[in-house]
């Protein structure tokens, strides 16, 4: 279905920006700004949890009109800022940006108490066993196979129950959402948002190829991670149990996922003939690769394997991916922001993320996705992608292309208050 001249449609309240450390959580907002406004018609105010001056500036750039409120919600229910109170009062609908899983249960629950007016979620993902399980994509496909139809928490149940729209951004969220009978909604595919996100900065771009001394086409980007984000480090808080548990479960496996990964960037290098430059994705890896990558690589790769050492900024990043031949990453926004600039890409998935992943072959690439322990499988892919460019560019895009057609679709369908379309 296309949609052209949308016209004007309500006015959405989109909660998201929910951290500057992950590039990813940054991307969501402008795509989903262009899924609903210039998609769907929908005049989109900005209600950021964690956005400061590099965001917004960035923000500023791309869409100028767009208004930025910043603030909580006390414990009687009301905003603590006159700003968010009156884009309370001004919104239509409250919109839960994508993400890992559906949050904000007690700012759902005031807005609806405050206003009365709708709410529903827009790309996020529903998985209901992985964390805390560790599984493939596959595995987490038989798990939900075997789940009643009654494991999700009532609590859970009456706020989904309660939305106007759910879209998910991968199908084995749809598929357990399904499994579960809800009444009232009807869960849909929505893929994530930041497939429509395609602006990059190419001064920084061009300057970041001069510092590695690199040539379009003739370098491959890689981005390691963690099995679970350091937040305690990353905040400068004491962490909880929980986050005791996931760092403890990092120290037990960063190893042999970094030896997988550095085998990935040398076989890269050694059959491709060009270097590789690794990245971040999130604001703590340019540090933990400089400090174990370099030990793991071979004399005859080590100096073709440029580490950025600072976390970058968005614009800049789909810029440099815009120009490398192939960005094979731990993490799975790096991906989506690549392939919508039309570079061949592939998710080296670890076993403790989500079923997010699935988003790849639900919208037509599943070689997209490769698990850790096949990692020399990735190696393959992008080596071959590098090889045969313009077809895998070809794919990329198309790629791309599905995400966008779900997007205008979803986007209209918000803006317009009409059923979900599919």
């Amino acid at each position: 279905m296309t949609i052209q001249d949308p016209g004007p449609g309500r006015t959405v309240l989109l909660r998201a920006g929910w951290q500057v450390d992950n590039v990813g959580d940054v991307a969501h907002v402008p795509g989903t700004i262009r899924a609903l406004q210039e998609y769907g018609g929908a005049e989109v105010i900005v209600w950021a949890l964690d956005f400061r001056a590099r965001e917004k500036e960035l923000l500023a750039a791309i869409y100028p009109q767009v208004q930025i409120v910043e603030g909580a919600v006390s414990d009687n229910g009301v905003p603590t800022d006159p700003d968010v109170l009156a884009a309370w009062e001004r919104a239509d609908v409250l919109v839960h940006g994508p993400g890992a899983s559906p949050m904000l249960a007690g700012e759902i629950d005031a807005w609806v108490a405050h206003t009365g007016k709708p709410y529903g979620y827009f790309g996020v993902t529903a998985d209901p066993v992985c964390p805390p399980t560790w599984a493939t994509l596959a595995e987490i496909d038989q798990m939900i196979d075997s789940l009643l139809e009654d494991y999700m928490s009532e609590d859970m149940r009456t706020r989904l129950e309660g939305a106007e729209f759910f879209y998910t951004r991968d199908s084995l969220s749809l598929k357990y959402l399904r499994s579960q009978r809800l009444h009232g909604v009807r869960p849909e595919f929505g893929p994530d948002a930041t497939f429509a996100f395609t602006y990059r900065d190419d001064a920084k771009a061009e300057a970041f190829l001069e510092q590695f001394d690199l040539t379009e086409r003739q370098f491959g980007c890689f981005v390691p991670r963690l099995r679970y984000a350091p937040y305690p480090q990353i905040k400068g808080r004491h962490p909880t149990s929980e986050q005791q548990r996931r760092a403890a479960l990092n120290e037990l496996t960063w190893r042999e996922d970094l030896d997988a990964f550095a085998a990935v960037v040398t076989e890269w290098v050694r059959s491709t003939d060009t270097p590789a430059v690794v990245v971040p994705e999130m604001s703590y890896v340019h540090e933990f690769a400089l400090a174990h990558l370099p030990e793991r690589l071979p004399d005859d790769v080590r100096d073709r394997v440029h580490i950025l050492d600072r976390y970058w900024p968005l614009e800049e990043m789909s810029g440099v991916y815009a120009r490398a031949s192939v960005v094979v990453s731990m993490d799975c926004h790096s991906p989506i922001i690549a392939a919508a600039q039309g570079t061949p890409t592939f998710y080296l998935r670890l076993p403790t993320e989500t079923a997010k992943g699935h988003m790849y072959a639900d919208l037509g690439d599943p070689e997209m996705v490769v698990e850790i322990n096949d990692a020399p499988r990735a190696a393959q892919l992008a080596i071959a992608a590098h090889r045969d460019w313009d077809a895998a560019s070809r794919r990329a895009t198309a790629l791309v292309e599905t995400a966008n057609a779900h997007l205008r679709q979803m986007g209209a369908a918000v803006a317009a208050r009409t059923p979900a379309l599919t």
